[in-house]
């Protein structure tokens, strides 16, 4: 599995910093100034970079496990080329989603979740 497959895209992290989710995680979105095409081959995005760097990082790229200790509940299944995940929070309210990329929809889950209020 490739790894942009297995963290949080750019745009998703971000957002997660900005609505309080723990800056801790093994990758990190990292912005960098200079960035040619022989940094994209080595897994530079444009201007952001995906770097293994501990807490020194713009905001924090989690993982698929990172996020599953961080939702209270959820149920994942996959159908086809999709996932599926049912998320709850206290009172055993939640939503559905699916999509292609499980991190990047578990990572909306934690979003809703955390904007209505269902985890702390």
């Amino acid at each position: 599995m490739k790894l942009e497959n297995q963290l949080v895209c750019r745009g998703l992290s971000e957002e997660l910093e900005k609505n309080g989710y723990p800056q801790e995680g093994l990758w990190w979105w990292h912005y960098n100034d200079a960035c040619g095409k022989d940094d994209i081959a080595k897994g530079y995005y444009g201007d952001w970079r995906l770097e293994e760097i501990g807490d020194e990082g713009d905001f924090v790229a989690p993982t698929i496990a990172e996020l599953g200790k961080a939702l209270p509940s959820f149920i994942i299944e996959k159908l086809n080329n999709e996932y599926q995940i049912n998320g709850y929070g206290k009172n055993n309210e939640g939503c559905f989603m699916i999509g292609k990329s499980l991190c990047n929809i578990m990572a909306k889950m934690w979003l809703y979740l955390k904007k209505k209020g269902l985890i702390k």
